[in-house]
């Protein structure tokens, strides 16, 4: 409700900021939920993104009617568009993290999840969606600076949790496939965020008023990529001389819970809000709170996992707080700076 009270008003960068916020605390309790109940049923994680991602389908297809009255359709121009949405945000999000834990394990995945900031900054000026921040100025230093801190503070936090399992010997092939999925996980989160921007939300764009409906669109291709594994996975097993792990193609009772979470949660609600915040914001700042997700499921499985929070955690939740404050104020001027040189073209015309 306060989500929906939120996207009502006059769009501003704080409400962007608070929606962003809470979708990257919804996705650090998916992160908890799963942890707490998927673990123990051994669903096979490849056919439960596919059935979250086909169940949220409708769910975002009813949101967008109800928020935005209608639900177009899309032409055939448009396929390849949402085609590559799709592979990006839901494929390549979702099956290139599975993939990577699979070959190289969670923590050494997790290190490379605060690169999606710096990805998306060099994307966005490379498309001359940003500027190039200038450090002779304050606000482009703070930029820079915000950038960097909330990276930092990601590492901060993750590095001493995998170096204190991990161990010296050299990466074998396996780890170093697994860190190619984990690098094309960032990349396509990075990617994504840039092309709806860029193709969606551009002025001339039919989509650039209609952000659930694309959400909705998006996710529909995204269960079509997601389908291609999942057949695969399921045909290979099925052969008589096949070795699948136990858990391969089986979906436990016990999975619902955490599916019911991402259906409704994870899916339908924390993408249309990906998707309002890009169309309203900057692709920077929506990419400079992703770090955030550490140091939240950090607190989120404190409370509910009992599990114990060092001292390098509060640092580097602080400095991911600093961080964000830096770029926000720092986006938040550039709109000032904006707003102020069109209110004196104004004038300046009228008093021609």
């Amino acid at each position: 409700c306060i989500v929906t009270f939120v996207m009502a008003q006059p769009t501003a960068s704080w409400k962007v900021c608070v929606c962003l916020s809470v979708t990257m605390l919804a996705f650090s309790g998916h992160a908890v939920v799963v942890r707490r109940f998927a673990a123990k049923s051994n669903a096979d994680p490849l056919l439960f993104c596919l059935v979250r991602d086909l169940a949220a389908f409708p769910v975002l297809v009813l949101s967008a009617i109800a928020r935005e009255g209608r639900l177009d359709l899309i032409r055939l121009s448009e396929i390849p568009l949402f085609f590559l949405l799709g592979f990006l945000g839901v494929f390549g999000g979702q099956y290139f993290y599975i993939m990577g834990i699979y070959y190289a394990g969670a923590d050494i995945v997790s290190l490379f999840s605060p690169a999606i900031p710096v990805f998306t900054s060099l994307l966005a000026i490379t498309c001359c969606l940003e500027k190039v921040p200038s450090l002779a100025t304050c606000h482009g230093f703070l930029k820079v600076s915000g950038i960097t801190a909330t990276v930092v503070g990601a590492i901060v936090i993750l590095l001493p949790k995998h170096t204190g399992k991990a161990s010296f010997s050299p990466v074998s092939d396996t780890v170093s496939v697994g860190i190619v999925f984990a690098l094309a996980t960032a990349m396509c989160g990075s990617m994504y965020i840039i092309t709806q921007k860029r193709f969606v939300f551009d002025k001339k764009s039919r989509w650039s008023q209609l952000p659930i409906a694309v959400t909705a669109w998006t996710c529909l291709f995204g269960v079509v990529c997601l389908a291609v594994p999942s057949v695969y996975s399921l045909i290979s097993c099925s052969m008589p001389s096949a070795t699948c792990d136990v858990h391969t193609n089986t979906f436990p009772f016990y999975a619902i819970i955490p599916l019911i979470y991402s259906i409704f949660i994870t899916s339908a609600l924390c993408y249309q809000l990906l998707s309002w915040c890009n169309k309203h914001g900057s692709p920077l700042l929506i990419s400079v709170f992703y770090p955030l997700q550490t140091p939240a499921t950090l607190f989120l499985a404190y409370v509910f996992l009992n599990e114990h929070v060092s001292l390098m955690d509060g640092v580097g939740g602080g400095v991911i707080a600093l961080g964000l404050a830096m770029v926000v104020y720092s986006d938040w001027y550039e709109k000032m700076k904006v707003e102020a040189r069109i209110v004196k073209l104004d004038n300046d015309s009228l008093n021609i």
